[in-house]
């Protein structure tokens, strides 16, 4: 479900889309063609995990953070002024379950794209929500 998010995501915005989980697992992910991939720090493969460091600056994230400077995030790429990326919390109820990583090349992230990736990314964590309760009411079955 998170990839079908994210390809909705990246179609739209035309970024590259990552769904990390608050514990740095990817969820979801959509690499453009037109984009060239970051996986400096970023694993490209749905279940893996992203760096450690990188998770712990994405948490640090508590609101919207457009056109980010990918070094502060500690990436280490030859051409950080090519790239601008966008970070997004997900938080549901107060409570933070991870979040939206993207990032595209030579165009800054603009009021309309912040617009969108916040209801992108309420939608992402309704989903996480649903997929946690499926789970658990799975879990309560077994029980029985």
């Amino acid at each position: 479900m998170f990839n079908d998010i994210c390809q909705v995501l990246s179609d739209i915005l035309q970024s590259n889309v990552l769904v990390i989980s608050k514990k740095g697992k990817v969820l979801g992910i959509k690499n453009r063609d037109d984009i060239e991939v970051i996986d400096d720090l970023v694993t490209n493969e749905v279940g893996n995990y992203i760096d450690k460091m990188l998770n712990e600056r994405l948490l640090g994230v508590l609101s919207t953070k457009e056109n980010v400077n990918l070094e502060t995030l500690g990436f280490e790429l030859a051409d950080f002024g090519i790239y601008q990326a966008m970070v997004t919390p997900i938080d549901i109820a107060g409570k933070r379950l991870g979040s939206v990583f993207m990032y595209r090349e030579d165009r800054q992230y603009e009021i309309d794209d912040i617009i969108l990736i916040e209801y992108g990314t309420t939608v992402v964590g309704l989903e996480m929500i649903r997929a946690v309760t499926d789970e658990n009411a799975e879990e309560i079955r077994r029980r029985l």
